[in-house]
Protein backbone atom coordinates (compact mmCIF):
# COMPACT_ATOMS: atom_id res chain seq x y z
CA UNK A 1 0.00 0.00 0.00
CA UNK A 2 2.68 2.51 1.05
CA UNK A 3 5.17 1.36 -1.57
CA UNK A 4 2.48 1.50 -4.24
CA UNK A 5 1.70 5.09 -3.31
CA UNK A 6 5.36 6.15 -3.51
CA UNK A 7 5.83 4.35 -6.84
CA UNK A 8 2.83 6.07 -8.43
CA UNK A 9 3.85 9.45 -7.06
CA UNK A 10 7.41 9.16 -8.42
CA UNK A 11 6.22 7.76 -11.74
CA UNK A 12 3.72 10.56 -12.41
CA UNK A 13 5.81 13.45 -11.05
CA UNK A 14 7.67 14.34 -14.30
CA UNK A 15 4.36 15.05 -16.07
CA UNK A 16 2.45 16.63 -13.19
CA UNK A 17 0.30 19.51 -14.42
CA UNK A 18 1.78 19.57 -17.90
CA UNK A 19 -0.23 19.58 -21.11
CA UNK A 20 -0.51 16.28 -22.94
CA UNK A 21 1.18 17.60 -26.06
CA UNK A 22 4.13 18.97 -24.08
CA UNK A 23 4.75 15.63 -22.36
CA UNK A 24 4.22 13.45 -25.41
CA UNK A 25 6.33 15.57 -27.74
CA UNK A 26 9.19 15.66 -25.24
CA UNK A 27 9.40 12.05 -24.06
CA UNK A 28 6.35 10.08 -25.16
CA UNK A 29 4.07 8.23 -22.70
CA UNK A 30 5.46 7.49 -19.26
CA UNK A 31 6.41 3.84 -18.74
CA UNK A 32 9.05 3.97 -15.99
CA UNK A 33 10.91 6.28 -13.67
CA UNK A 34 12.37 9.27 -15.52
CA UNK A 35 13.35 12.84 -14.74
CA UNK A 36 12.11 15.97 -16.45
CA UNK A 37 14.63 18.81 -15.97
CA UNK A 38 12.33 21.19 -17.87
CA UNK A 39 9.54 20.86 -15.29
CA UNK A 40 9.41 24.27 -13.55
CA UNK A 41 8.48 22.87 -10.13
CA UNK A 42 9.79 19.29 -10.09
CA UNK A 43 12.69 19.51 -12.55
CA UNK A 44 15.22 18.90 -9.76
CA UNK A 45 13.88 15.42 -8.98
CA UNK A 46 15.86 12.39 -10.12
CA UNK A 47 14.19 9.29 -11.56
CA UNK A 48 12.27 7.49 -8.81
CA UNK A 49 12.10 10.43 -6.42
CA UNK A 50 8.68 11.27 -5.05
CA UNK A 51 6.93 14.58 -4.31
CA UNK A 52 5.66 16.24 -1.13
CA UNK A 53 2.64 13.94 -1.41
CA UNK A 54 4.68 10.96 -0.23
CA UNK A 55 6.55 13.05 2.32
CA UNK A 56 3.18 13.91 3.88
CA UNK A 57 2.09 10.27 3.75
CA UNK A 58 5.23 9.04 5.52
CA UNK A 59 4.92 11.73 8.20
CA UNK A 60 1.36 10.49 8.82
CA UNK A 61 2.61 6.89 9.04
CA UNK A 62 5.27 7.83 11.61
CA UNK A 63 2.69 9.69 13.68
CA UNK A 64 0.29 6.75 13.61
CA UNK A 65 3.09 4.48 14.78
CA UNK A 66 4.12 6.83 17.59
CA UNK A 67 0.51 7.38 18.71
CA UNK A 68 -0.62 3.81 18.07
CA UNK A 69 -3.51 5.37 16.21
CA UNK A 70 -4.72 8.81 15.21
CA UNK A 71 -3.74 11.76 17.41
CA UNK A 72 -4.94 15.11 15.98
CA UNK A 73 -2.61 17.14 18.19
CA UNK A 74 0.46 15.24 17.03
CA UNK A 75 -0.72 15.41 13.44
CA UNK A 76 -1.25 19.19 13.60
CA UNK A 77 2.23 19.62 15.01
CA UNK A 78 3.73 17.47 12.25
CA UNK A 79 1.94 19.42 9.54
CA UNK A 80 3.19 22.66 11.02
CA UNK A 81 6.75 21.37 11.06
CA UNK A 82 6.35 20.15 7.49
CA UNK A 83 5.31 23.65 6.42
CA UNK A 84 8.38 25.08 8.14
CA UNK A 85 10.59 22.59 6.30
CA UNK A 86 8.99 23.48 2.97
CA UNK A 87 9.78 27.12 3.64
CA UNK A 88 13.40 26.25 4.44
CA UNK A 89 13.69 24.08 1.32
CA UNK A 90 12.59 26.94 -0.92
CA UNK A 91 13.06 25.93 -4.58
CA UNK A 92 14.15 22.48 -3.39
CA UNK A 93 10.66 21.69 -2.09
CA UNK A 94 8.74 19.11 -4.07
CA UNK A 95 5.64 21.07 -5.08
CA UNK A 96 3.67 21.27 -1.82
CA UNK A 97 -0.08 21.40 -2.29
CA UNK A 98 -1.24 25.01 -1.85
CA UNK A 99 -4.23 24.08 0.34
CA UNK A 100 -2.25 21.95 2.78
CA UNK A 101 0.54 24.51 2.88
CA UNK A 102 -1.83 27.44 3.49
CA UNK A 103 -3.56 25.54 6.30
CA UNK A 104 -0.31 24.44 7.93
CA UNK A 105 1.76 27.61 7.59
CA UNK A 106 0.12 29.53 10.51
CA UNK A 107 1.14 26.83 12.99
CA UNK A 108 4.59 28.34 13.57
CA UNK A 109 3.24 31.69 14.75
CA UNK A 110 -0.12 30.67 16.23
CA UNK A 111 0.28 27.03 17.25
CA UNK A 112 -2.76 26.02 15.24
CA UNK A 113 -3.78 25.05 11.73
CA UNK A 114 -6.25 27.03 9.63
CA UNK A 115 -8.29 24.63 7.46
CA UNK A 116 -9.05 25.92 3.97
CA UNK A 117 -12.32 25.65 2.05
CA UNK A 118 -10.72 23.98 -0.97
CA UNK A 119 -12.08 20.66 -2.26
CA UNK A 120 -8.63 19.56 -3.40
CA UNK A 121 -7.30 16.01 -3.09
CA UNK A 122 -4.33 16.91 -0.85
CA UNK A 123 -5.83 15.70 2.43
CA UNK A 124 -6.32 12.19 1.01
CA UNK A 125 -2.59 11.63 0.65
CA UNK A 126 -2.35 11.38 4.44
CA UNK A 127 -5.14 8.88 5.19
CA UNK A 128 -3.76 5.48 4.05
CA UNK A 129 -2.17 4.58 7.44
CA UNK A 130 -5.55 5.14 9.11
CA UNK A 131 -6.94 2.22 7.08
CA UNK A 132 -4.96 -0.20 9.27
CA UNK A 133 -7.03 0.65 12.35
CA UNK A 134 -8.98 -2.48 13.33
CA UNK A 135 -12.54 -1.08 13.41
CA UNK A 136 -14.30 0.51 10.45
CA UNK A 137 -15.98 3.16 12.58
CA UNK A 138 -12.52 4.22 13.78
CA UNK A 139 -11.27 4.31 10.21
CA UNK A 140 -14.14 6.47 9.00
CA UNK A 141 -13.98 9.03 11.80
CA UNK A 142 -10.18 9.29 11.90
CA UNK A 143 -9.96 9.73 8.12
CA UNK A 144 -12.49 12.56 8.15
CA UNK A 145 -10.65 14.21 11.05
CA UNK A 146 -7.27 13.87 9.31
CA UNK A 147 -8.54 15.60 6.18
CA UNK A 148 -10.38 18.20 8.31
CA UNK A 149 -7.05 19.38 9.71
CA UNK A 150 -6.35 21.18 6.43
CA UNK A 151 -9.47 20.92 4.26
CA UNK A 152 -12.70 22.48 5.53
CA UNK A 153 -14.72 20.77 2.83
CA UNK A 154 -17.33 18.05 3.25
CA UNK A 155 -16.48 16.64 -0.18
CA UNK A 156 -12.76 16.30 0.62
CA UNK A 157 -13.56 14.78 4.01
CA UNK A 158 -15.98 12.29 2.46
CA UNK A 159 -13.38 11.38 -0.15
CA UNK A 160 -10.80 10.75 2.58
CA UNK A 161 -13.18 8.42 4.40
CA UNK A 162 -14.04 6.59 1.16
CA UNK A 163 -10.36 5.97 0.45
CA UNK A 164 -9.57 4.83 4.00
CA UNK A 165 -12.55 2.45 4.14
CA UNK A 166 -11.71 1.10 0.69
CA UNK A 167 -8.14 0.35 1.76
CA UNK A 168 -9.40 -1.18 5.01
CA UNK A 169 -11.54 -3.58 2.99
CA UNK A 170 -8.72 -4.42 0.59
CA UNK A 171 -6.35 -5.19 3.47
CA UNK A 172 -9.06 -7.56 4.72
CA UNK A 173 -8.88 -9.41 1.37
CA UNK A 174 -11.99 -7.99 -0.24
CA UNK A 175 -11.72 -7.34 -3.98
CA UNK A 176 -11.77 -3.78 -5.31
CA UNK A 177 -15.43 -3.61 -6.48
CA UNK A 178 -16.73 -5.15 -3.25
CA UNK A 179 -14.54 -3.03 -0.96
CA UNK A 180 -15.42 0.14 -2.88
CA UNK A 181 -19.16 -0.59 -2.87
CA UNK A 182 -19.18 -1.15 0.88
CA UNK A 183 -17.08 1.99 1.49
CA UNK A 184 -19.45 4.11 -0.60
CA UNK A 185 -22.49 2.64 1.17
CA UNK A 186 -21.02 3.34 4.60
CA UNK A 187 -20.18 6.94 3.75
CA UNK A 188 -23.63 7.60 2.34
CA UNK A 189 -25.22 6.23 5.50
CA UNK A 190 -22.97 8.36 7.71
CA UNK A 191 -22.73 11.59 5.73
CA UNK A 192 -25.56 11.47 3.22
CA UNK A 193 -25.20 11.62 -0.54
CA UNK A 194 -22.08 13.42 -1.76
CA UNK A 195 -20.91 14.38 -5.22
CA UNK A 196 -17.62 12.52 -4.79
CA UNK A 197 -19.52 9.43 -3.62
CA UNK A 198 -21.89 9.50 -6.58
CA UNK A 199 -19.10 10.06 -9.06
CA UNK A 200 -16.98 7.32 -7.51
CA UNK A 201 -19.90 4.91 -7.84
CA UNK A 202 -20.27 5.79 -11.52
CA UNK A 203 -16.54 5.27 -12.01
CA UNK A 204 -16.92 1.65 -10.89
CA UNK A 205 -19.71 0.79 -13.31
CA UNK A 206 -18.84 -1.23 -16.39
CA UNK A 207 -18.39 0.80 -19.54
CA UNK A 208 -17.32 0.16 -23.11
CA UNK A 209 -15.62 3.55 -23.12
CA UNK A 210 -11.90 3.77 -23.65
CA UNK A 211 -9.73 4.92 -20.77
CA UNK A 212 -9.14 8.26 -22.48
CA UNK A 213 -12.89 8.77 -22.83
CA UNK A 214 -13.32 8.00 -19.12
CA UNK A 215 -10.56 10.50 -18.28
CA UNK A 216 -12.48 13.17 -20.18
CA UNK A 217 -15.69 12.34 -18.32
CA UNK A 218 -14.21 11.98 -14.83
CA UNK A 219 -11.51 14.62 -15.15
CA UNK A 220 -7.81 14.62 -14.31
CA UNK A 221 -7.73 17.55 -11.91
CA UNK A 222 -6.37 17.76 -8.37
CA UNK A 223 -9.82 18.02 -6.79
CA UNK A 224 -11.29 15.10 -4.85
CA UNK A 225 -14.23 14.96 -7.27
CA UNK A 226 -11.88 14.07 -10.14
CA UNK A 227 -8.73 12.38 -8.82
CA UNK A 228 -10.40 9.82 -6.54
CA UNK A 229 -13.05 8.60 -9.03
CA UNK A 230 -10.45 8.32 -11.81
CA UNK A 231 -8.09 6.39 -9.53
CA UNK A 232 -10.94 4.04 -8.61
CA UNK A 233 -11.83 3.56 -12.26
CA UNK A 234 -8.26 2.73 -13.30
CA UNK A 235 -7.81 0.40 -10.32
CA UNK A 236 -11.01 -1.50 -11.17
CA UNK A 237 -10.07 -1.54 -14.86
CA UNK A 238 -6.75 -3.31 -14.14
CA UNK A 239 -7.44 -5.06 -10.82
CA UNK A 240 -4.70 -7.70 -11.19
CA UNK A 241 -1.97 -5.68 -12.87
CA UNK A 242 -0.18 -3.18 -10.66
CA UNK A 243 2.21 -1.97 -13.35
CA UNK A 244 -0.42 -1.46 -16.02
CA UNK A 245 -2.63 0.44 -13.59
CA UNK A 246 0.00 2.86 -12.28
CA UNK A 247 1.35 3.53 -15.77
CA UNK A 248 -2.17 4.26 -17.04
CA UNK A 249 -2.78 6.58 -14.09
CA UNK A 250 0.53 8.41 -14.55
CA UNK A 251 -0.39 9.14 -18.17
CA UNK A 252 -3.52 11.08 -17.17
CA UNK A 253 -2.15 14.32 -18.61
CA UNK A 254 -3.77 17.72 -18.67
CA UNK A 255 -5.79 17.98 -21.89
CA UNK A 256 -4.52 20.69 -24.21
CA UNK A 257 -7.91 22.42 -24.19
CA UNK A 258 -7.80 23.02 -20.41
CA UNK A 259 -6.66 26.60 -19.90
CA UNK A 260 -5.41 28.48 -16.80
CA UNK A 261 -8.12 29.91 -14.58
CA UNK A 262 -6.38 33.31 -14.48
CA UNK A 263 -3.63 35.15 -16.38
CA UNK A 264 -0.19 33.64 -15.76
CA UNK A 265 3.27 35.18 -16.08
CA UNK A 266 5.20 31.92 -16.07
CA UNK A 267 4.80 28.21 -16.65
CA UNK A 268 5.09 27.65 -12.89
CA UNK A 269 2.13 30.00 -12.34
CA UNK A 270 0.23 28.21 -15.08
CA UNK A 271 0.73 24.82 -13.39
CA UNK A 272 -0.58 26.14 -10.09
CA UNK A 273 -3.63 27.79 -11.67
CA UNK A 274 -4.71 24.96 -13.96
CA UNK A 275 -6.79 22.19 -12.44
CA UNK A 276 -5.72 19.30 -14.62
CA UNK A 277 -3.05 16.66 -15.11
CA UNK A 278 -2.71 15.49 -11.49
CA UNK A 279 -0.55 12.64 -12.78
CA UNK A 280 1.45 12.17 -9.57
CA UNK A 281 -1.58 12.19 -7.28
CA UNK A 282 -3.76 9.97 -9.48
CA UNK A 283 -0.95 7.45 -9.92
CA UNK A 284 -0.15 7.56 -6.19
CA UNK A 285 -3.75 6.77 -5.22
CA UNK A 286 -3.96 4.06 -7.89
CA UNK A 287 -0.69 2.50 -6.71
CA UNK A 288 -1.90 2.66 -3.12
CA UNK A 289 -5.17 0.89 -3.99
CA UNK A 290 -3.51 -1.83 -6.08
CA UNK A 291 -0.75 -2.25 -3.49
CA UNK A 292 -3.35 -2.86 -0.78
CA UNK A 293 -5.31 -5.23 -3.03
CA UNK A 294 -2.42 -7.29 -4.38
CA UNK A 295 0.41 -6.97 -1.86
CA UNK A 296 4.06 -6.20 -2.38
CA UNK A 297 4.71 -9.37 -4.40
CA UNK A 298 2.67 -7.85 -7.23
CA UNK A 299 5.03 -4.88 -7.45
CA UNK A 300 7.67 -5.67 -10.06
CA UNK A 301 11.36 -5.42 -9.26
CA UNK A 302 11.81 -2.35 -11.48
CA UNK A 303 9.62 -0.28 -9.19
CA UNK A 304 11.68 -1.10 -6.10
CA UNK A 305 14.23 1.53 -7.08
CA UNK A 306 11.74 4.12 -5.83
CA UNK A 307 13.26 6.53 -3.31
CA UNK A 308 13.39 5.14 0.24
CA UNK A 309 12.04 1.70 -0.66
CA UNK A 310 13.54 -0.15 2.31
CA UNK A 311 12.42 2.52 4.78
CA UNK A 312 8.88 2.49 3.41
CA UNK A 313 8.66 -1.30 3.75
CA UNK A 314 9.98 -1.05 7.32
CA UNK A 315 7.43 1.64 8.19
CA UNK A 316 4.67 -0.57 6.81
CA UNK A 317 5.62 -3.39 9.17
CA UNK A 318 5.93 -0.99 12.10
CA UNK A 319 2.52 0.52 11.32
CA UNK A 320 0.78 -2.83 11.43
CA UNK A 321 2.52 -3.79 14.67
CA UNK A 322 1.60 -0.46 16.29
CA UNK A 323 -2.06 -0.61 15.33
CA UNK A 324 -2.37 -4.27 16.33
CA UNK A 325 -3.98 -5.30 13.06
CA UNK A 326 -3.80 -8.58 11.20
CA UNK A 327 -0.09 -8.92 10.24
CA UNK A 328 -0.96 -10.03 6.70
CA UNK A 329 -0.97 -6.49 5.21
CA UNK A 330 2.46 -5.63 6.66
CA UNK A 331 4.43 -6.03 3.44
CA UNK A 332 1.89 -4.06 1.45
Amino acid sequence: MLVGFAVGDALGAPAAGLRASDVLLANGPLSGFVSNPSHPLLGHLKPGQYTENTRLLLDAVRDCIASRGFDPTRRARSLGRWAEQVQRDGPGARWPGPTTLAASHPWKSTGRLVPQSSESIGGLYRVPPISVLPKRVQVMQAARNEVRLTHDSSESQAAGAILALLLHGLLSDQDIPHAATIALRDIERAAGRTSVGSRSASALTYSESTLEERRQVLGTGAVALESLPLSLHISSRYPRDFSRAVVAAANSFRPDWVKPSMPCNSMADELINVNGGNTDGIAALTGCILGAALGIRAIEERWKSVEGYEEIVFLGHELVSALIADPAPAAR
